[in-house]
């Protein structure tokens, strides 16, 4: 009897150990393939529909004013592992002439009064890098204007279709002192508020869209 015993006991063991080791099995094979899956994937940026948008900020409650470029050339690799691997190493060229708040009159006075005093009509980017993942992260990109290089940080999102990068431009390390008082003298009224100071901020938030198509094996 004790034998008979004995030997159920083994088989109902060994039973209950081959399932186990079934689903541990299967549990790895399914994760696998799911890492597989998330990461097999190009990008390919869509150069058309490329914007670089802006958004600078008057009175001492600074109310922003928003706007973007009609004129910008980009460059980037035709096809990338990643979002990081797409955003690093392209590269803008902004024709600051084209800028487009949607109000004629201040955008001459932007070329005029703004951009006008810099050393060119045009800014350029090179993203120098990128860490993170395929939903989010940062990097540096260095941008050249009035003549200066200069390094910046910035932040990115990522959704199924494009990639929002955002940083921020402090005109001052582009020496643009000069600028920002013109164009505040320009719009003196215009940018003073209810207390009776006219303020230009010197700090530019900066929003460049990347679309993309996604291609997943």
């Amino acid at each position: 009897m004790k034998i008979k015993l004995l030997a159920f006991s083994f088989m109902f063991s060994m039973l209950l150990f081959t399932c186990s080791s079934d689903k541990k099995t299967n549990a790895k094979s399914t994760t696998t393939s799911t890492a597989k899956q998330s990461t097999d994937c190009s990008y390919s940026a869509q150069k058309e529909g490329i914007k670089v948008n802006w958004t600078a900020f008057k009175t001492t409650k600074k109310v922003g004013v928003n706007g973007s470029f009609n004129n910008v050339d980009t460059e980037t690799k035709p096809v990338a592992n990643s979002i990081t691997h797409l955003i690093t190493g392209s590269t803008f060229k902004i024709n600051t002439s084209s800028v487009n708040s949607k109000n004629e009159d201040r955008d001459k006075k932007l070329v005029s009064f703004f951009f006008g005093k810099f050393a060119n009509m045009s800014i350029t980017g090179l993203f120098k890098n990128a860490t993170g993942n395929n939903t989010s992260g940062k990097g540096t990109v260095n941008v050249t204007m009035n003549g200066i290089a200069k390094d910046i940080p910035y932040t990115y999102i990522a959704t199924e279709n494009e990639v929002k990068i955002n940083t921020n431009i402090d005109t001052d390390l582009w020496n643009g002192q000069s600028a920002i008082a013109s164009i505040n003298k320009a719009c003196e009224k215009l940018h003073t508020g209810e207390d009776g100071v006219s303020k230009t901020w010197k700090d530019v938030d900066v929003n460049v869209v990347i679309p993309f198509k996604k291609n997943c094996k």
